[in-house]
């Protein structure tokens, strides 16, 4: 079960070895895990095998179906052996830590570890984007001409995505590291396996709405000034929103309504957006087409959601 050889380390080679599925060995038969438990398994070893030098490690199984079960819970441990060169799976199995039994694992089709080539995108760096002063960084002229090499509208949250795909630390900002070890992860090398790359990202977040849940959830954290603190100022909050919620206006019928009264309450009752209230008024502008459908739902909603509401009530009397 090896990673595959140096000729097909390229970015299609990569993609077309995703969404394999991980099974376990009972007795005479294979057991598929789920698409989430198979996505697990994939990251982590990427995770292992790209970030650290160890030829024999584990990690606990704990998403998908099955290991979300009461009775599975924190139970099952996913065991690595590697070859000597950490190019090869010598030996992989799940553990179950009460009776200590071991099953054999295997993926269809094999993993492949995402590895392109560093030296080529740093090249690619330094002669297109870098800064002439600070090189560690791209310029603002490098990064306007990066977004259009990518495709990629600059006043558009796919420019965000690149951030998230890259796992950047600082809005505005694309550092050389960031670059070169964000890509060489994707198995890029070249710049039109950067664009196919992030062309393909862009299209399967705005596509897949658990895939944008998760890219909505991580731009709270990444624009947070400290990474102690709570919540965003709000200002920040509703420049975002009218960038992010572009994708799904059509569908939200009083996103135009909250962003006005966001605007209206920043130096007043909303200061600052929390996280619950970051990630719960995006459900609740999906779900809630008119002030008439609103459902308080147990009081579940924020109360700046309430408050919200309230507001519109008084607006059409």
């Amino acid at each position: 079960m090896s990673w595959g050889s140096s000729s097909n380390k390229s970015y299609s080679a990569y993609q077309a070895s995703l969404n394999g599925t991980w099974s376990w060995k009972d007795s005479y038969r294979w057991v598929d895990f789920d698409a989430d438990a198979s996505a697990e398994v994939d990251e982590q070893l990427t995770h292992y095998m790209l970030n650290t030098n160890e030829r024999n490690f584990s990690f606990p199984l704990s998403r998908g179906e099955w290991f979300q079960q009461q009775r599975n819970r924190d139970i099952y441990t996913c065991h690595v052996e590697l070859n000597y060169s950490r190019k090869q799976i010598n030996k992989i199995y799940q553990k179950n830590k009460n009776t200590s039994y071991q099953r054999e694992m295997r993926r269809t089709p094999a993993f492949q570890l995402p590895s392109g080539d560093k030296k080529k995108l740093q090249h690619l760096f330094d002669k297109t984007y870098a800064d002439k002063e600070e090189k560690d960084i791209m310029s603002e002229s490098g990064m306007l001409q990066f977004f259009k090499d990518m495709g990629v509208n600059p006043e558009s949250h796919e420019t965000l995505v690149v951030s998230y795909m890259i796992n950047a630390e600082e809005m505005g900002i694309i550092s050389r590291d960031e670059f070169v070890n964000g890509f060489y992860a994707q198995g890029c090398s070249s710049l039109d396996e950067l664009k196919k790359c992030v062309q393909d990202k862009c299209k399967a977040i705005n596509r897949d709405n658990k895939q944008w849940r998760s890219f909505y959830k991580w731009v709270f954290q990444y624009v947070k000034e400290d990474e102690k603190k709570k919540t965003i100022d709000s200002s920040i909050a509703i420049q975002l929103w009218n960038i992010l919620f572009q994708k799904d206006k059509h569908s939200m019928k009083l996103a135009d309504q909250w962003m006005k009264y966001a605007d209206a309450q920043k130096d007043k009752e909303l200061k600052v957006v929390s996280k619950d209230l970051w990630e719960q008024i995006y459900d609740f502008l999906k779900e809630t087409k008119s002030v008439d459908d609103y459902d308080d739902a147990g009081g579940s909603w924020p109360v700046a959601v309430d408050e919200f509401v309230e507001w519109l009530q008084e607006q059409k009397k």
